[in-house]
């Protein structure tokens, strides 16, 4: 087997992976029945690993169940009415169907790529739209902590006109559901599909930007980080002449008093910042204002235009891209090569605005309240 065959057959296994496969032959007979004797040979074995499975999980289903009944009430129950002000206990009598949570009736998914956000109505009059934590997702203290955070934070303590506020909530054995208020029917990225060449002008851009600006500079005077600001998590009511924005899911959120730092990735391309996805630690506050710059850059130059700029593939990994944008806006006029990428956008509001958020290093980024200043654009 030289270099190249194997070369060969790490590719096909690279292909083959994300199709689930459950067994992979190597060089398969050629013969009709020499392979069918083969195929059934290898169902056989694994039909025998399937059995083995099974009956170590039957056997141990009493165990298993007690188990899992004891993790619940510690998770859900115990540690909640503990240490978790304000978090209901379950309520073993709420409703759920398919259509309907409580007195909530379903009425559709907000976003196709994130199924757990629907918009739901009370009334004909009020909606609500009903964020779903299922609990078989969420397994650790952590994970209960986070869903708790999000809760407090938008129901006690984030009152401000582009930051959504979280009305009630319901607690089921399975879930537990949050009734946010209804920031918009679409997020900024779907918003920008609708547009031409996938970006809004200069100016729409801007307030946009500002108004996300106001929300985290807000939330930074009160020490709390977002920590994943991206087009998704920007909902967006563009019924009226100019759009109007409003900051959502804050599940990744947490408090950062002055110059703690954070140690947790959150995110993805192409909103990540740099020092997040290549770093030990790094400053939170600094971090969500890097993410605001690529929100700015997207709407501005088009969707895709930190991608195309910095020319790293849809399947490369966060760490590499991650290094590519760093070394890439370490660049004298990077700012301006990304934002006319896709489009030759040419904007010295917009501009003025990336250069201070893009900075590579953290400690000369600009600050979101320096963001939200002015939202002119000449």
């Amino acid at each position: 087997m030289n270099r190249e065959y194997v070369e060969m057959l790490m590719a096909r296994h690279d292909v083959l992976l994300p199709l689930g496969a459950d067994m992979v032959i190597l060089d398969p007979s050629d013969d009709p029945d020499g392979l069918c004797a083969e195929l059934n040979l290898q169902w056989a074995w694994l039909e025998a690993i399937a059995w083995r499975v099974q009956c170590m999980v039957e056997g141990a289903d009493e165990k298993a169940e007690a188990t899992l009944k004891y993790q619940h009430e510690l998770l859900w129950e115990s540690i909640p009415k503990v240490m978790m002000r304000g978090f209901p206990p379950v309520d073993h009598s709420l409703v759920e169907t398919a259509t309907r949570v409580g007195d909530l009736q379903l009425v559709r998914n907000l976003n196709p790529r994130n199924s757990n956000v629907f918009l739901a109505r009370r009334s004909a009059t009020e909606k609500v739209a009903l964020k779903v934590y299922d609990k078989s997702n969420y397994v650790t203290a952590g994970d209960v902590e986070n869903i708790y955070r999000e809760l407090s934070f938008l129901r006690d303590v984030l009152r401000h006109p582009h930051i959504v506020q979280c009305t009630s909530v319901l607690h089921s054995f399975s879930r537990v559901y949050l009734a946010l208020e209804v920031g918009g029917t679409k997020n900024l990225s779907q918003h920008l599909m609708n547009q031409p060449g996938y970006r809004a002008d200069s100016q729409e851009a801007v307030d946009c930007t500002a108004q996300i600006a106001e929300a985290l500079a807000f939330c930074h005077s009160r020490d709390i980080v977002h920590r994943q600001v991206s087009l998704d998590h920007i909902m967006v009511d563009d019924q009226s002449e100019t759009p109007f924005c409003r900051l959502v899911d804050f599940f990744a959120a947490t408090c950062c008093a002055g110059s703690t730092p954070s140690t947790t990735a959150c995110g993805e391309l192409p909103c990540i910042a740099p020092e997040m996805a290549l770093d030990a630690s790094y400053a939170a506050k600094p971090a969500d204002c890097w993410s605001l710059g690529v929100v700015l850059l997207e709407a501005a130059g088009g969707l895709g235009s930190m991608r195309l700029a910095v020319g790293w593939l849809e399947d490369t990994e966060l760490e590499p891209a991650a290094a590519r944008v760093r070394r890439f806006f370490s660049c004298e006029g990077s700012c301006a090569r990304a934002l006319a990428a896709m489009g030759g956008v040419r904007s010295p509001a917009v501009l003025a605005r990336l250069s201070g958020l893009l900075e590579p290093e953290p400690t000369a980024r600009a600050s979101a309240c320096a963001i939200c200043g002015s939202s002119e654009a000449p």
